[in-house]
């Protein structure tokens, strides 16, 4: 494979845009498989965990309730979701809940599941950070501002679907007849998620890949994040691949000649990167 130099990822179209995409869309498999490192997860394993919510104060946290079920977070889904009351929804587990709004009775009329995910995933991001900022002891955010940035995020997805923001979906290609591997991670306590697009020098999308990892550590997950998009560029057949990571520390330590790598935490990936 021919491979141009790793090269560090800086174009606000790629923070903005793929990697917005990209935790979406990993932070929704993370919920629906019920992976978020909520302290009904961390209690068994971490000492002085108290399993209380810290939004609503009354009930044991699980991601199903703190998205759902939660008093702070029906409050929100309420003003937001198209008015929806949480409690007449009954389920136990996201599977249920995923199978009553996917073509289920749950979803509202006349929305589109994909305008309901959008929402849902918005809701969970806004309520998520609330949650670990209480987790760390910052200064609590009340329903009304958590909504009004809520709103601003919906507004820029539809913003961005419309192609109103020329700057931001605009794809800067590789050369002709050259393709471009972009990587990604999510990282929580518990794992990670990896992700890897490939595109042609047209903006075409050839290839999404994602693979979890029990990595904890951002830059050893962004390696092995680079490592996928080359594995999956092998297993292409393609030649001619420019890799782009927006870790600089990743960066450095790929284009680095094998013998004076640096990083010891990188150098098997490194080694594994060459190899491809």
């Amino acid at each position: 494979m021919e491979q141009d130099t790793l090269q560090e990822d800086t174009s606000a179209e790629r923070n903005g845009d793929d990697s917005a995409m990209w935790k979406a869309v990993l932070q929704a498999r993370e919920l629906i498989r019920d992976i978020f490192p909520t302290k009904d997860k961390l209690a068994p394993f971490v000492d002085g965990i108290t399993g209380t919510c810290l939004l609503c104060r009354e009930e044991a946290e699980n991601s199903l309730h703190l998205v759902w079920k939660c008093t702070f977070t029906k409050a929100i889904w309420f003003s937001i979701g198209w008015g929806i009351r949480t409690e007449f929804v009954t389920a136990t587990n996201w599977k249920q809940w995923m199978d009553g709004f996917w073509k289920g009775p749950n979803l509202p009329p006349n929305i589109p599941f994909y305008d309901f995910m959008v929402t849902c995933l918005c809701i969970v991001e806004s309520v998520w950070k609330e949650r670990n900022r209480r987790v760390h002891g910052e200064m609590d955010m009340d329903i009304m501002q958590i909504s009004r940035s809520i709103r601003q995020k919906l507004n820029d997805h539809i913003m961005v679907s419309a192609k109103i923001v020329h700057e931001i979906t605009e794809w800067r290609p590789p050369p002709s007849d050259w393709v471009c591997c972009n990587s990604d991670v999510v990282v929580s306590p518990v794992g990670s998620m990896l992700s890897a697009v490939i595109r042609d020098d047209l903006g075409n999308i050839i290839s999404i890949s994602s693979q979890e990892s029990r990595v904890t550590l951002p830059k050893l997950a962004e390696a092995k994040s680079v490592c996928l998009a080359a594995e999956k560029a092998k297993e292409l057949g393609l030649k001619k691949v420019i890799f782009q990571s927006d870790n600089l520390g990743v960066v450095k330590a790929f284009e680095a000649p094998m013998d004076i790598c640096m990083d010891f935490m990188l150098q098997e990936t490194k080694a594994r990167f060459n190899k491809l």
